[in-house]
């Protein structure tokens, strides 16, 4: 291979001689390497053998064989041109270091897109900063408002002048909201700064649109005997809440996400493990002691009905004393034929709490805190398949629940109580 190298090279001048370098030969003792002639320039020329630069020109395959000396020597050639020939090659490489680089297009490293895309994310923070300011300024409004609030709810009558305050309070928030929306677009244009950052912030907020309900729905007054208009709007208010907090958590953004890691490690570990639990027994405890105390009220104001209630309490008084099923109140005249009517056999399983305070309220006692407490078995059934904080939620919204309420203040049913039995079998 070497020998193929030394044929394929041309002979090299003075100024590649001068240029390329290479480990020095090794010259025996008492010979003086200054003292020694320099090389021909001729092509073809003898050489030296003291030559520190060894000859590339062609080398004829019929020489004799070398002598051990001679085969040294001639290994040593081989390395120096292997180091001439590495040395150029270094050389070269230097040079086009030095060499500036071909100009290529850079890509830009800016987060702004295209211009459809970035106008179309500013009219989208527009329009949001627009909705958001509105909402403020509604709800500030209504907050602070007195009475009339419930007149323009119940009978949609408002004065002109009060309809007119409402109207500019309202506006003038919408042109606020623009107005700071505007200006925050415009700054990020001009930074070139992305335009997703702003727009993430701003849905995170968005849940905030719904704030001019809320003084709207806790004025019980308007809502008295109105349920069937309550209702309905409380479900469109609650869907839309719903698709608004999952666009907020979803665009929420890096510094909020953050923050949110970082209270929750911050939580001592015995909290984060029995903490769900903690509220969802807290709240079972609060529903039965609200609901006790307010029904009993309730029942003591003749508020509550006289016709479940009594029955239950009549079939639950004749099984402390062996009429099993007999109801006098629903046929005082035969009442071993309440069994053709209903079979209430499970109700004798309250017969030992009822012995102890053998009255109405012992029942409207029971009621509340069965249907409190269906919120614990709900959560330890929830967390087999959701996130346990997802499953307190689901606990707590359940306790929240309105017709649940509204079962509670009816009478003693078995039907409300039914679902503490229910959520524990499942």
């Amino acid at each position: 291979m070497s020998e193929s190298r030394h044929r394929e090279r041309p002979a090299l001048d003075e100024s590649d001689a001068a240029r390329a370098s290479g480990p020095a030969r090794r010259v025996p003792d008492g010979e003086d390497d200054s003292a020694r002639p320099s090389a021909p320039t001729e092509p073809g020329a003898p050489r030296n053998a003291a030559d520190p630069v060894e000859e590339v020109g062609p080398v004829s395959e019929e020489a004799p064989p070398a002598s051990r000396d001679d085969g040294e020597e001639g290994d040593s050639g081989e390395e120096e041109d292997d180091d001439e020939s590495s040395a150029e090659d270094d050389a070269d490489v230097e040079r086009d270091d030095d060499e500036p680089p071909p100009s290529e297009a850079v890509p830009d490293s800016s987060p702004m897109v295209s211009g459809d895309a970035v106008w179309g994310a500013a009219a989208r923070s527009v329009a949001l900063c627009t909705l958001l300011g509105f909402a403020v300024a509604t709800f500030l409004k209504l907050l602070l408002a007195g009475s009339w609030v419930v007149e323009f709810l119940s009978e949609n009558t408002l004065p002109p002048s009060r309809r007119t305050s409402l109207i500019r309070a309202s506006v003038t928030g919408a042109v606020a909201g623009a107005s700071f929306g505007a200006y925050w677009v415009w700054a990020q244009i001009k930074s070139r700064r992305s335009m997703a950052e702003l727009e993430r912030w701003l849905w995170f907020a968005s849940p905030l649109l719904l704030l001019p309900a809320f003084p709207t729905l806790f004025r019980h007054e308007a809502w008295a005997g109105e349920y069937d208009r309550l209702l309905p709007i409380v479900l469109f208010l609650a869907i839309v809440l719903e698709v608004l907090t999952v666009r907020a958590l979803t665009h929420a953004p890096g510094r909020a996400r953050k923050w949110w890691t970082d209270a929750r490690q911050a939580i001592p570990e015995l909290v984060r493990r029995r903490g769900p639990l903690v509220l969802v027994v807290g709240g079972a405890l609060f529903y039965a002691a609200f609901f006790s105390f307010f029904l009993v009220r309730w029942h003591y104001k003749l508020r509550t009905g006289n016709f479940d209630l009594s029955i239950n309490n009549n079939l639950m008084f004749g099984g402390l004393h062996g009429r099993i099923l007999e109801s006098t109140v629903v046929f005082p005249d035969d009442p071993g034929k309440y069994l053709a009517n209903h079979a209430k056999f499970g109700g004798y399983l309250f017969l030992p709490i009822y012995a102890l305070f053998p009255r109405a309220e012992t029942l409207l006692v029971l009621q509340s805190v069965l249907i409190g407490a269906g919120a614990i078995p709900l959560w330890a059934s929830a967390r087999r398949h959701l996130p346990e904080w997802t499953a307190t939620i689901l606990a707590l919204a359940y306790l929240a629940y309105y017709p649940m309420h509204g079962a509670s203040f009816s009478e003693f049913q078995y039907v409300p109580i039914a679902a503490f039995f229910l959520f524990t079998t499942v």
